[in-house]
C-alpha cells in the first residue's frame, strides 16, 4: 500500500469507543471526529450506551455462581460409558456389514454403466432428442413422451 489509511468506518468508531485501536488509527479517528460533528455525536451516544449497559449488568458479573453451577463436574457414571461404547460398537458393526451394499449388491461402476446403457437405448433411436425440442413444439414433445411411455399423456397448461 502507498501509506494511505483506509477510510474511517463504523467498525473504527466502535473500536475507538471500546479502546481497541492502535495509536495511529486512534489518531486518525480523532481527526475524523473533529471534522465530523455527526460522527462525534454518534460516538458520544455509543459511550452513553456502554455506560448504561455497565450500570445495568456489572452487578450481575459480581454475583456469585449458584452452587449447582459452581460444583465440580461429576465423573460420567459407568452405565453411560457402557452405553456410549455400545452405540459405537453397534455403529461400527452396521457400517462394516453395509460396506458393500450399494445398488443391491452391484458395484457403483456397474450401476452407472447400466444407467448409461438405458439412457443410450432411450435416446439413440430418435432423430430429434427431447432436449432439442423447443417450447413452441409442446405437442411434438407430448407425443414423443406418450410413445416412449406407452400411454397417452395429458399435460397441464
Amino acid at each position: 500500500m502507498n501509506g494511505e489509511m483506509a477510510p474511517i468506518g463504523e467498525a473504527d468508531l466502535h473500536g475507538y469507543v471500546d479502546g481497541q485501536l492502535d495509536d495511529a488509527r486512534r489518531a486518525a479517528v480523532e481527526a475524523y471526529l473533529a471534522a465530523n460533528p455527526a460522527a462525534a455525536e454518534r460516538v458520544t451516544a455509543y459511550r452513553r450506551q456502554n455506560e448504561m449497559l455497565r450500570g445495568r449488568f456489572d452487578p450481575v458479573l459480581a454475583e456469585p455462581l449458584p452452587p449447582r453451577l459452581a460444583s465440580r463436574r461429576r465423573p460420567m457414571p459407568l452405565l453411560r460409558v457402557a452405553a456410549v461404547a455400545g452405540w459405537m460398537v453397534l455403529g461400527g458393526a452396521a457400517g462394516w456389514a453395509l460396506r458393500g451394499a450399494d445398488h443391491a449388491g452391484q458395484s457403483y461402476s456397474m450401476a452407472l454403466a447400466e444407467r448409461a446403457a438405458v439412457a443410450h437405448a432411450v435416446y439413440t433411436p430418435e432423430v430429434r432428442h427431447p432436449v432439442e425440442v423447443g417450447a413452441d413444439q409442446e405437442t411434438h414433445l407430448v407425443q414423443w413422451l406418450s410413445k416412449r411411455l406407452g400411454t397417452p399423456l395429458r399435460v397441464p397448461h
